[in-house]
């Protein structure tokens, strides 16, 4: 079971990921916007390039997004004072596992089971 001070310091790990995604987030949305097809302004290779860099934008704030969402789950387990047990089993989750993934779910004999 975890004490108050363990689920303080994960909660401010959480915040503290979740502002860094949004603020990554919010850096590179340009580089998500439509590249212009206009070659009189951009030669060939580089819109390719720039078609490239978008493509990875996009798929980067898809992660970024996922993660948000994660993070967001687990705030809120811990204001329903629920965090830190296995969605499956119900038993608590090793602290260790949660310092290394503070929005994970379920205990390691769960999440090998479901592998």
């Amino acid at each position: 079971m975890l004490t108050n001070k363990q689920i303080e310091e994960i909660q401010e790990s959480l915040l503290s990921k979740k502002n860094l995604l949004m603020q990554l987030s919010e850096q590179t949305q340009t580089d998500r916007q439509p590249v212009l097809l206009d070659q009189s302004s951009v030669g060939r290779i580089s819109r390719m390039d720039n078609i490239q860099l978008q493509a990875m934008q996009i798929d980067s704030e898809q992660r970024r997004q996922l993660s948000i969402k994660l993070i967001n789950s687990a705030l809120s387990r811990i204001e329903e004072k629920n965090y830190g047990y296995c969605v499956i089993c119900e038993e608590p989750i090793a602290i260790e596992r949660l310092r290394s993934d503070p929005a994970v779910v379920n205990c390691i004999y769960c999440a090998q089971k479901s592998a």
